[in-house]
């Protein structure tokens, strides 16, 4: 997402040198249901992109237009940057949580006003299946008097 000679325009660092480079993350498949506030259950599949570097876990739209990596030094962040798998569970609940439209409420004072339910549909972690991929994110070393990483989808620094 990021253009590396643009972003360095932009900061007035046109001559530092900079080296492409891959930040490896994962991609998590997850396979489970969104319980209605009926009882019912609604299939889905979503797919998340953990990205350790940020951190962040983000619902990703794109997994299946993932071009392949080029091959090109992969740098690994700390081990314990990745999720472990008790907060994973908590933030895939609460990312694929959902609040819809429910019926309509005609208010007790005025028949003209009425409102909207929103209706919570909470993600079933109990019976879902979830299951990771490595994936590479590209980002670029600034080559500063320390050495920084530019990550290619958010534009930070982070230490090399």
């Amino acid at each position: 997402l990021i253009d590396v000679s643009s972003w360095m325009a932009q900061r007035g660092m046109e001559g530092i040198l900079h080296t492409p480079v891959l930040l490896e993350a994962k991609l998590w498949k997850v396979n489970g249901h969104l319980k209605v506030p009926n009882g019912e259950l609604e299939s889905g599949i979503w797919h998340l992109l953990e990205d350790p570097w940020s951190p962040s876990l983000s619902v990703s739209e794109e997994a299946g237009k993932l071009p392949l990596a080029p091959d090109l030094r992969t740098l690994e962040p700390s081990s314990q940057s990745w999720l472990s798998e008790e907060r994973l569970s908590k933030e895939v609940g609460q990312l694929l949580e959902v609040r819809r439209k429910g019926s309509y409420e005609a208010s007790k004072h005025s028949g003209s006003v009425r409102s909207i339910l929103l209706q919570r549909w909470i993600f079933d972690g109990d019976e879902a299946e979830i299951i990771s991929i490595q994936i590479k994110i590209p980002g670029w070393i600034i080559h500063f008097e320390t050495d920084k990483i530019l990550h290619g989808r958010n534009g930070r620094l982070y230490e090399f």
